[in-house]
């Protein structure tokens, strides 16, 4: 098969691209900013949708929690409860509540505390990822 003007680095198609290994460096480069940009912007957007859809139930996980532990039998002290709305941040506004949240997963590592399992994230999310290469 022969080739023609058209397939050489020389020719009028590729007048626009610098092919020099400077110039692939750079556009690579240029490239992978672009995307790390549209996956940060991803990741953003896709926290705030969920956080957003957690929000949108009556109430809040607390409410909740001590509804259905009223309902099993069980009581809670309302100081406690007051205590816990405010180390939670759960009387201030959702962007305050998220950006509270975000900025001790970013600044910290800390992934908040799971009421259901009574213990930190990080160690439920341990737990389960052992449960998950034990099978």
């Amino acid at each position: 098969m022969k080739y023609s003007a058209l397939h050489t680095p020389n020719s009028t198609l590729f007048k626009n691209y610098d092919l020099t290994q400077k110039g692939r460096l750079r556009a690579m480069l240029k490239f992978a900013i672009r995307k790390l940009l549209v996956m940060a912007i991803t990741v953003i957007l896709i926290s705030v949708a969920v956080f957003y859809i957690i929000t949108l139930p009556p109430g809040d996980f607390l409410t909740n929690y001590i509804g259905r532990l009223n309902a099993a039998g069980g009581s809670i002290d309302p100081a406690l409860i007051a205590r816990l709305r405010e180390q939670y941040g759960l009387g201030q506004p959702v962007f305050t509540q998220y950006s509270c949240l975000m900025s001790g997963i970013l600044l910290h590592g800390d992934f908040g505390y799971s009421f259901s399992w009574s213990m930190p994230v990080t160690k439920v999310a341990g737990l389960r990822k052992l449960d998950d290469e034990e099978e």
